[in-house]
């Protein structure tokens, strides 16, 4: 994975539920050619085989997708921290400790939905369906103002808060879990609709890379 000059991130990848978890987070394809297909001696051309993926990703609403790429490998520390709010809640004290949780929930309900993905894709859990009930869908707006909420309330009950949150929390990941079904079957054929090239390597730093054209079947054939 690479960061790009251009604002973008390379990612090549044959797999694409992470980048189901990326656009589920607010992290799209570039316009254009976000996807590249690229055949190589090493994976040779078939119509109906994806030869080396690759997509370029935008920055959006601020999320790196190279912050994401950590806790899709490594999801259990974030679920850990995010488990551990409800006992942070409880035991605040002074409005420092409150500060620091609303800090940390802006950002754990997003990385800990991307450690569910991660479970899920893996078979850890299993969902009762594939639509997100109004009760999810309102689980997430209630976990996207949280942290808000928290910093405008005087009260500071953390007891309140963490009920608040124990209620809504299971809720909300199985909506982004949802969300993220329903990207991933949309963007797992998505390489299909690449227009595919050859990498021709010869030796040196600069292969040539052939887009598919009239002569695409002659150059394989000579090349590939």
């Amino acid at each position: 994975m690479q960061q790009a000059d251009n604002g973008f991130t390379l990612i090549p990848t044959e797999c694409p539920k992470f980048l189901a978890a990326c656009a589920t987070v607010g992290v799209h394809l570039q316009d254009g050619p976000g996807v590249q297909n690229v055949y190589t001696a090493g994976i040779t051309y078939a119509p109906d085989e994806p030869g080396k993926i690759s997509y370029l990703l935008s920055n959006g609403q601020g999320i790196n997708p190279l912050a994401i790429a950590k806790v899709w490998m490594d999801p259990e520390p974030e679920l850990a921290e995010a488990e551990a709010l409800f006992s942070r809640l409880n035991a605040c004290k002074t409005p420092d400790e409150w500060n620091a949780i609303a800090d940390d929930i802006e950002n754990l309900h997003v990385t800990a939905a991307i450690g569910k993905m991660r479970l899920f894709s893996d078979g850890k859990f299993s969902i009762d369906s594939r639509t997100v009930s109004d009760q999810e869908r309102q689980a997430c707006e209630v976990l996207s103002g949280f942290a808000k909420a928290m910093r405008s309330d005087q009260r500071r009950s953390g007891s309140r808060y963490a009920a608040l949150l124990a209620k809504h929390w299971e809720p909300a990941m199985f909506a982004w879990v949802k969300t993220w079904v329903f990207n991933y079957l949309e963007l797992r054929d998505l390489w299909k609709a690449a227009n595919p090239a050859i990498k021709i390597d010869r030796g040196d730093d600069f292969p040539l890379v052939i887009p598919k054209g009239k002569d695409f079947a002659k150059l394989i054939k000579r090349w590939a």
